[in-house]
Formats: structure tokens, C-alpha cells, sequence
């Protein structure tokens, strides 16, 4: 379990220090602006992780017992995963400018734009926290998952080299939300091939 929490913590704060690495060539300001919004995705990060905490014992047990069972469970977590994300998602976006203006006053409206790109990021945010569980939770494909996991870290590094110098904060945004959407299409392609496909 603190091998999952590691992982994501490590994975997400090593991404957001890269980009704030490559804004600062641009500017400490835009730095400023890009970090005040990504805390709102740490925060929104730690409801599917408590939600998968609490199921990843019975996840565990039914990997030895029942895949078919597994798998009902999985999809039923992902649709519920999708339920809660959904408004979180809105909340961010339609509220942005409230929400930055209230917590970091008018000096950093700038944020507001990068939250209401970075809020479609808890979608696949959400859905992805269950997979990471799931993967976890079976120790013969762990080598897999920390390649995957390198290789997804790299295409997140790659993008930002590329969109930060043209485009700056929303270079960065955009990025992270790709990031986090090809994240999830990879680590459930591997779910699907390595648990479900034949099942």
C-alpha cells in the first residue's frame, strides 16, 4: 500500500517539479501562477486514493480468488469514480475564478485560466487511481507497471519541453491533462490485456 501512495506521490510531484522547473526559465511569476492551481489537483487527488485505500484489501483478495469478480468490481469502481469526477470536474472549472480570487486574491487571475484547463485532469485522474490499485495489487506484472510508469513520466516530460517555451502556462495545462489521459489509456490497456480480455 505505501508502495501505491509512494508511487503517485512521486510520480505526480516529479511531473509538477519538472514544469515548474521549465516556467521558471520563463519566469518566477508564471511558476507562481501554475503551482497555486496544481494544488487543487493534490487535494482532488486524495479522494480516489482514500476511496481505493479502503477497497484495496478485497481488490488483493479477489486477485487470488475470483478475476471474474475482479473485474465486475473494477468497472462498478471506474462508473462510480466517473460519478464523483464529474462535478469535482465542474466545480473547478466553473468556479475557478471565485475559488482563486478567494484563497489567493486578484493578483493571481492568471491561475484561474490554468485550473479550468487543469480540472478535466481529475477526470482521468479519478479513473486512473483504481488501475494503479489493481496493478498493485498483483506483484507479476509489477516490472511492467514501473516501465510503464518511467515511460508515461517521459512523455509528460517530453510535451512540456516542447509546449512550455511556445506556449507557457497553457502549454503546461494542456499537457498535464494529455499526460493524465495517456496514462490512463495505458495502464488500462494493460488491466484489460493482463486480467480481463480472455475472462
Amino acid at each position: 500500500m505505501v508502495v501505491i501512495c509512494f508511487k503517485h506521490s512521486s510520480e505526480r510531484s516529479g511531473e509538477e517539479n519538472v514544469i515548474k522547473a521549465l516556467l521558471k526559465i520563463i519566469g518566477e511569476e508564471i511558476t507562481g501562477y501554475y503551482g497555486a492551481a496544481f494544488r487543487f489537483l493534490d487535494a482532488s487527488h486524495l479522494i480516489p486514493l482514500s476511496i481505493m485505500t479502503a477497497l484495496f484489501p478485497t481488490f488483493t483478495k479477489l486477485h487470488l480468488s475470483s478475476v471474474a469478480n475482479l473485474k465486475k468490481l473494477y468497472f462498478k469502481i471506474l462508473a462510480i469514480m466517473l460519478i464523483i469526477a464529474i462535478p469535482v470536474t465542474l466545480v473547478l472549472f466553473f468556479g475557478a475564478e471565485q475559488i482563486i480570487q478567494i484563497l489567493y486574491g486578484r493578483q493571481y487571475t492568471q491561475s484561474a485560466n490554468v485550473l479550468k484547463i487543469l480540472s478535466f485532469t481529475t477526470i482521468f485522474m479519478f479513473l486512473h487511481v483504481p488501475g494503479a490499485h489493481l496493478l498493485f495489487a498483483s506483484e507479476k506484472i509489477l516490472k511492467k507497471v514501473i516501465v510503464l510508469s518511467f515511460f508515461t513520466v517521459g512523455f509528460n516530460i517530453l510535451g512540456n519541453l516542447i509546449l512550455i517555451p511556445k506556449y507557457s502556462l497553457i502549454g503546461a495545462s494542456f499537457m498535464t491533462v494529455a499526460s493524465e489521459g495517456f496514462s490512463f489509456v495505458v495502464f488500462y490497456l494493460l488491466i484489460w490485456f493482463k486480467f480481463f480480455k480472455n475472462k
